[in-house]
C-alpha cells in the first residue's frame, strides 16, 4: 500500500511538472494515469487491475467481498454464577446496534452459555438470563426492537473449549448469536396448530413439514427458527412448558425425517405471551395453540460495513 501511495504521488508530481514546461508525459506515467478496467481507479491505485465491468469496487478498485456474519462471540466474558452486562461495556455494542439499525430485514439470535459448574437447570437459567442481558441492552440503549431478538439458553451443552481449567471455563462463560434474515428466494413461513393440551402434529401438516424440510435440505447455509405459543387457559409455567414441548416436536421430525442438523433447527416456547387473537373466544384460542416455523438465512454484508470497528465481537467469516 505504502508503494502504490508512494508510485501515485509521483505520478502526479510528474503531471505538474510536465503541464508547466509543456512536455510530453512519459508513456509509463500515461499508462499509470489509465483506467482499464473502468472501475473508477486509476492504474496507478489500483490494486485489482482486472475488475469485471459493474462490479461495486472499494478505495483499492477491489471487488467488495461479501462475508456472511454466520456467528459470533461476545468476548466480554461473564463472573462465575453471574449474567449482570456492565454499563461499561455498552458502547462495545455499538457496532452491532448500527448494522441492525442499517439492515431492519435482520433478526439476530442471541444464545446464552456457561461452564459446566453447578447442575444443568441452573445453568440453563442462568445462560438465559445472559442472553437477555444482552438483549435488553440492544432493546433499552439503542432502541433495536424485542421483534427483531430472539434469546436461546444453552447452559453448558455447548462448550467451545474444554471445562478442565479456570481460563477455559471463563471462555466458555459466554453470550454467541447470529445475524439472519427471511430467505429470499421464498420466505418460507408456516403455522401449525394444535388440539388443547395436545402436542402431537395432526396429519394433515405432514405435507407442509415435508416442503419445509426440503427447503432446508437443499439450501444447507439457512436455519428454521421454531415458537411454540399457548393460549391463555392454565398456568403460565404449564403454558411455557407445553409451547416449548410442541415446538420440539416440530423440530424432532424435520431432524429425524429430514437428517436437519439440530444446530440449524432453533426451538423457542413462548407460551401464552404472543397471542395473535383474542383468547375470550374458542375461535381465537385455537388460532392462538400454534408453532410457527421461519426458514432464515445468514445476513450478508460487504467488507465496508463496521467489520473493522467490531472490538470485542469475535466474527467468523466464511466465503
Amino acid at each position: 500500500m505504502t508503494s502504490t501511495i508512494a508510485q501515485t504521488t509521483l505520478i502526479f508530481f510528474a503531471l505538474g511538472s510536465s503541464l508547466v514546461t509543456g512536455q510530453i508525459l512519459p508513456q509509463t506515467v500515461i499508462e499509470s494515469l489509465r483506467d482499464s478496467d473502468k472501475d473508477g481507479v486509476i492504474e496507478a491505485r489500483d490494486l485489482c487491475p482486472n475488475t469485471p465491468q459493474g462490479t461495486d469496487v472499494n478505495n483499492d478498485g477491489c471487488p467488495l467481498t461479501e462475508l456472511e456474519f454466520v456467528r459470533f462471540n461476545f468476548a466480554a466474558q461473564f463472573e462465575i454464577g453471574r449474567y449482570q452486562f456492565k454499563d461499561e461495556f455498552h458502547s462495545s455494542l455499538h457496532s452491532l446496534a448500527s448494522l441492525l439499525q442499517d439492515n431492519p430485514e435482520t433478526l439476530v439470535l442471541l444464545e446464552g452459555h456457561t461452564d459446566n459448574i453447578g447442575t444443568e437447570r441452573f445453568n440453563i437459567l442462568l445462560s438465559q438470563k445472559r442472553a437477555h442481558a444482552i438483549a435488553n441492552t440492544l432493546i433499552s440503549v439503542f432502541d433495536i426492537s424485542p421483534e427483531r431478538i430472539r434469546t436461546f439458553g444453552y447452559g453448558p451443552n455447548r462448550p467451545i473449549v474444554s471445562n478442565d481449567t479456570d481460563s477455559d471455563r471463563l471462555l466458555n462463560r459466554r453470550v454467541s448469536g447470529e445475524i439472519v434474515k427471511p430467505l429470499p428466494s421464498k420466505n418460507l413461513e408456516a403455522t401449525i396448530l394444535f388440539r388443547v393440551n395436545h402436542v402431537n402434529i395432526a396429519k394433515e401438516y405432514r405435507s407442509l413439514l415435508k416442503d419445509l424440510g426440503e427447503q432446508l435440505r437443499d439450501n444447507p447455509d439457512t436455519l428454521a427458527l421454531i415458537e411454540g405459543h399457548t393460549d391463555n387457559m392454565g398456568n403460565q409455567g404449564k403454558n411455557a412448558l407445553l409451547s416449548t414441548v410442541r415446538a420440539n416436536k416440530v423440530a424432532d421430525i424435520l431432524h429425524t425425517e429430514y437428517a436437519i442438523s439440530k444446530e440449524r433447527l432453533k426451538t423457542l416456547g413462548h407460551g401464552e405471551v404472543y397471542p395473535i387473537a383474542s383468547n375470550n373466544t374458542l375461535e381465537g384460542r385455537q388460532k392462538n395453540r400454534r408453532v410457527t416455523i421461519k426458514i432464515l438465512t445468514p445476513f450478508k454484508a460487504t467488507t465496508e460495513i463496521l467489520l473493522p470497528k467490531w472490538t470485542i465481537w469475535s466474527v467468523d467469516q466464511t466465503q
